[in-house]
């Protein structure tokens, strides 16, 4: 329904035709081109809390995944994509989505090669609400944590390291190991 809305609202603003037009039909594709249980995810009533709610933290949203889609969906998503934004806004649209997906298979990569049973969580604190806890997820290549100590609870710190070099890489230790072995002296 919010999508919906949105296209009808650009229809108005642009009268019978022109670009909410075609935004307009390209929403109502998507609506169209997804399956019974998937639309039922995507429509939201226009009053949704989730309407307002555009910060970013990394959570889990609702609304429907683009890797769940069959073809024919994502492939309406981006007709939509297209009408919505310039060409050079749609290019850097998929190169963020294509990132995403070259830095998860990375990432997945890197932990099954590691093991996943060199992976630990730990939790410390409280598991009520609005009291004070700490839980941490550390593999051999990462390290991440949530500290909602502060604040009885209320003020929470997250941390995502990444020991392959997430302060930048150690140039002087690259440049003595490149050296070993050499006539190159300091």
């Amino acid at each position: 329904m919010l999508l919906m809305a949105f296209a009808h609202t650009a229809l108005a603003q642009d009268g019978a035709g022109g670009v909410a037009a075609r935004m307009r039909a390209a929403t109502e594709a998507v609506v169209a081109a997804l399956p019974g249980s998937v639309r039922a995810q995507l429509l939201r009533p226009f009053d949704d809390r989730d309407r307002l709610d555009w910060h970013y933290t990394p959570r889990s949203r609702n609304g429907v995944a683009l890797k769940g889609l069959d073809a024919p969906s994502r492939d309406a998503v981006h007709a939509l994509l297209r009408t919505a934004l310039s060409t050079a806004g749609y290019r850097k649209v998929v190169n963020i989505i294509e990132l995403e997906l070259v830095l998860r298979e990375i990432e997945t990569t890197r932990v099954r090669e590691r093991g996943l049973d060199a992976i630990r969580f730990g939790w410390a604190g409280s598991t009520a609400r609005g009291r004070p806890h700490y839980y941490r997820v550390q593999g051999p290549t990462f390290l991440i944590e949530y500290d909602a100590s502060q604040g009885g609870g209320n003020h929470v710190h997250t941390v995502w390291r990444d020991f392959s070099g997430d302060f930048g890489r150690d140039l002087l230790r690259e440049h003595y190991r490149m050296a070993r072995g050499t006539s190159h002296r300091h």
